[in-house]
């Protein structure tokens, strides 16, 4: 699989009932990518994830994850591949951080094994790119917001996966923690990780994304290095010219980083 993406999206289509979700989306995403998927609210940016993660299958078109079909993949395997943080995440209370954090390693152990040396060097592992080693032996329930969002990412990462999706993980965080986590997802691509994000924040995703998909209506109007996509034509087209001039008084106060 050398030089092959981690996912590979082809021309795809999804439809629900008469509603069409996507329509003809083409995307590549290399080893070691940061993406940020944006868009308002209906553009498609779950069902795109969510085809990613093998939870729906496409009505048409190809979607490849490590060379794998991943709504054709056992469960088990695809969660081996592909690490997923939905919209509203549970995490297990009244538990350490550390026991949380470990039933990311589940799609390892099959039904009977128990937790080995190396499923515990993982989870310790996980900790610490994310920057919660001290957190460890903390209770689940005395967490900030911010903590559980890395918390939960952790978790994702103790599946040892190839590829990492997360649905707006910088919701309902104050701008310090939004930082902080898109401070991790930046590290855990350059240590070699695909991942996918939907963003709602252009900020967030023109400052921290190697590449940003803007959607809207269920069609890819752009997909490059947020420079060439987050414009005033391309947001104007997506959001609408109300919303486009918002983003750039904003963009004029405070531009990205």
């Amino acid at each position: 699989m050398d030089g092959a993406p981690s996912i590979d999206i082809r021309d795809v289509r999804c439809r629900f009932d008469a509603r069409v979700a996507l329509d003809g989306v083409t995307l590549s995403v290399p080893p070691g990518t940061l993406v940020g998927l944006v868009g308002p609210n209906g553009a498609g940016k779950t069902t795109l994830l969510r085809l990613i993660a093998g939870l729906i299958r496409p009505s048409a078109g190809q979607v490849l994850v490590e060379g794998r079909h991943p709504y054709a993949t056992p469960a088990p395997e695809i969660a081996r591949l592909v690490a997923v943080l939905p919209q509203h995440p549970v995490l297990p209370t009244g538990v350490s951080v550390r026991e949380a954090v470990s039933w990311g390693r589940l799609p390892h152990l099959g039904r009977f094994r128990r937790p080995g040396a190396e499923d515990r060097r993982v989870v310790e592992q996980a900790l610490a790119r994310t920057d919660t080693s001290a957190l460890a032996d903390r209770d689940t329930n005395s967490l900030s917001g911010g903590e559980r969002q890395r918390i939960l990412i952790a978790r994702a990462l103790a599946q040892a996966p190839r590829v990492l999706v997360l649905d707006e993980p910088t919701a309902h965080l104050d701008i310090s923690h939004q930082v902080e986590v898109m401070l991790v997802l930046q590290t855990l691509a350059r240590d070699g990780l695909a991942i996918v994000a939907a963003l709602h924040d252009l900020m967030l995703a023109a400052a921290y994304c190697d590449r940003v998909a803007i959607l809207a209506s269920g069609q890819l109007l752009a997909f490059g290095p947020p420079a060439q996509v987050i414009t005033d034509d391309l947001v104007d087209a997506a959001y609408g010219a109300p919303a486009g001039e918002r983003w750039r008084r904003l963009r004029r106060i405070a531009p990205p980083a």
